[in-house]
């Protein structure tokens, strides 16, 4: 998913710093690890060290309008190899 915008209620509840840390989320690209009982798309960020020497990440419930889906990709086995192949943009119309 890719987060198109941070709820704004957010910049109540998170100190100024955290919530530049949020918005850096902005337009980025995530994996969804779990949809809640609302309907929440969650992601989060990979960790980073902060000024104290400490691991941090961020964790973030989406809403519909909050994100868009950027792909669908489902990994292949291991193992398994795709039996269809995709012919070049050229012999499906493509680049003309």
């Amino acid at each position: 998913m890719r987060v198109l915008e941070i709820a704004k209620a957010l910049t109540e509840r998170v100190p100024p710093d955290e919530w530049q840390e949020l918005q850096a989320m902005v337009g980025e690209i995530f994996r969804v690890y779990e949809i809640d009982e609302y309907g929440a798309a969650w992601v989060e960020t990979s960790p980073f060290r902060k000024e104290d020497g400490c691991l941090h990440n961020h964790s973030l419930g989406l809403d519909p309008h909050e994100m868009e889906v950027v792909s669908q990709r489902r990994p292949e086995s291991i193992g398994a190899r795709s039996q269809t192949k995709t012919p070049p943009p050229s012999a499906r119309g493509w680049g003309r």
